[in-house]
């Protein structure tokens, strides 16, 4: 089975599929800008865009506190992402908005079966990370979709460079993580917000 991978960073989009040999990439333009703090697994902002995904379930919140951590183990150590290397960085901290943009967008996309950065309606990034208030300087998003687990996608997205790059770029110091798992498609959906504020 073919897992889809998708990252978004600066002004760029690439998606493609990987198998356990394969990746093949398309590119599309995007534009974006993107703040938060640290707290527990289960904070998000009180506004209508954030209520629907206010109450994750335990095994849920388990899955994003996992990724989070092998994020985290990965910045401190560095890593080379296809020809780039990357030095030690500094934790992710976690951000209530961009975690409820991670969410609503996991959650979109499990529940109407598509996978991309943009919403059928062509809702991307900006507009998810608006909604659920944040700003910043600068973002990245990751998606991805199956795998079987945390650690399987973490996987896929270390092994992909530009997935990598946003994991490791030392500039971006917030993340929202997003879990959401149905019986669409792909049936485990993960889509991480990255920020500068």
């Amino acid at each position: 089975m073919t897992s889809p991978l998708c990252i978004s960073f600066k002004s760029s989009l690439r998606c493609g599929y990987k198998t356990a040999v394969v990746f093949v990439s398309a590119v599309f333009l995007v534009v974006g800008c993107g703040g938060g703090e640290s707290n527990d697994g289960n904070e998000v902002p009180v506004n209508a865009y954030c209520n629907p995904v206010a109450n994750w379930s335990e095994e849920w919140m388990e899955w994003e506190a996992r990724m989070l951590k092998l994020m985290n183990e990965a910045r401190a150590s560095g890593a080379v992402c296809g020809t780039e290397e990357f030095g030690s960085a500094g934790s992710l901290e976690i951000s209530p908005e961009l975690r409820c943009a991670a969410r609503a967008h996991s959650k979109d996309m499990a529940e109407r079966d598509y996978f991309g950065h943009h919403s059928p309606e062509g809702e991307g990034p900006t507009e998810r990370f608006q909604k659920a208030g944040w700003s910043g300087r600068s973002w990245g998003e990751n998606i991805v979709a199956g795998g079987g687990s945390a650690d399987g996608q973490f996987d896929m997205w270390m092994n992909s460079p530009g997935h990598c790059a946003n994991i490791m770029n030392p500039s971006f110091t917030q993340v929202g993580i997003g879990y959401y798992s149905t019986t669409s498609s792909y049936g485990d959906y993960t889509t991480a917000g990255f920020g500068a504020p």
